[in-house]
C-alpha cells in the first residue's frame, strides 16, 4: 500500500464563521452577478479567492459565454469543514448549463472581504466528479465533495472491516454520488476516525483513485484529505 502524502492546507480561510442569513444570500447573489457580468478577465478574477491559481480554468469556463442563472438558494445541508469543524453555508446555483445545481460557497478573507470560492463552483457546475466516476481513470484526482460516514453495505463485510466508508456528493441535487473508502490502519484512516461523526455532513477536498480489490472488486479509494494532520510522508500518489 503506497504512503499517503500530506496535502497542502486549504486555500479558503476557515477562521471566519459565516451564518446562513438572508443578508448573506443577498451578498452572494450580488457577487455572483458581478462575476458573471464582468467586462474582462481581470475584473472577474478580482472577485474570486486565489485568482492566480484559477485564471486558466476561469477563462475556459467562460469561452462559450457566461451561464444564465435561474435560481440561487441555500443548499439543503450546511456542512462542517473538514478539517476544522466550522459550519460552511452552501448555495445551490441553477443555470442553463447545470440544471441540477452547482454548489457555491464564499471565501472570507483576512481583510474582511468576501470572495467567491471558484474550485467548488467550477467542479460541481461541470459535474467533474461524475466524469471521474464514469470514466474510471487510472490516475488519482482531487475533488471538492460533501461527505458523510456510510456503512457501505454493498461492499463485502471483510472489506468493510478494514475500511471506513463515506458517501460522497459532487453536486447540489444528489445526482452525482458515490461511495468511497479509506483504509482504517493508515494515518488518513485514523484522521477520519478522530475527526468525523456519524450523521454529520462535511465539506472536504479529497484525493480519489479507482482501484481493483481482490475482495471488493472495483472501489474508489480516498488517498488524502486536504489539510488533514496525518503525519504522513509527502511521497505517494498524486505527488
Amino acid at each position: 500500500e503506497p504512503e499517503i502524502r500530506r496535502a497542502e492546507m486549504p486555500g479558503v480561510p476557515e477562521k471566519v464563521a459565516l451564518n446562513p442569513t438572508p443578508e448573506l444570500l443577498r451578498q452572494t447573489g450580488d457577487l455572483l452577478s458581478k462575476f458573471l457580468a464582468a467586462g474582462g478577465p481581470d475584473e472577474r478574477l478580482a472577485l474570486i479567492a486565489t485568482p492566480e491559481e484559477h485564471a486558466v480554468d476561469v477563462a475556459e469556463f467562460f469561452e462559450p459565454g457566461p451561464p444564465v442563472v435561474s435560481s440561487l438558494a441555500y443548499a439543503n445541508a450546511t456542512p462542517q469543514s473538514l478539517p476544522g469543524g466550522m459550519l460552511v453555508p452552501l448555495f445551490q446555483v441553477v443555470t442553463d448549463r447545470c440544471r441540477g445545481g452547482a454548489l457555491l460557497r464564499l471565501a472570507p478573507q483576512e481583510d474582511g472581504r468576501l470572495l467567491l470560492d471558484w474550485p467548488l463552483f467550477a467542479e460541481t457546475h461541470g459535474r467533474r466528479l461524475a466524469g471521474f466516476i464514469e470514466k474510471r481513470p487510472d490516475d488519482p484526482a482531487w475533488f471538492h465533495v460533501g461527505m458523510r460516514r456510510s456503512h457501505a453495505l454493498d461492499l463485502p463485510a471483510e472489506f468493510r472491516g478494514r475500511h471506513f466508508g463515506f458517501d460522497l456528493q459532487g453536486g447540489a441535487d444528489g445526482s452525482v454520488r458515490c461511495v468511497a473508502v479509506a483504509a482504517r490502519e493508515t494515518p488518513l484512516g485514523r484522521f477520519f476516525e478522530r475527526e468525523t461523526e456519524w450523521g454529520v455532513v462535511y465539506l472536504a477536498r479529497v484525493l480519489l483513485q479507482h482501484r481493483l480489490d481482490e475482495t471488493a472488486g472495483r472501489v474508489i479509494v480516498i488517498l488524502d484529505c486536504e489539510g488533514a494532520s496525518t503525519g504522513a510522508s509527502k511521497a505517494g500518489p498524486g505527488q
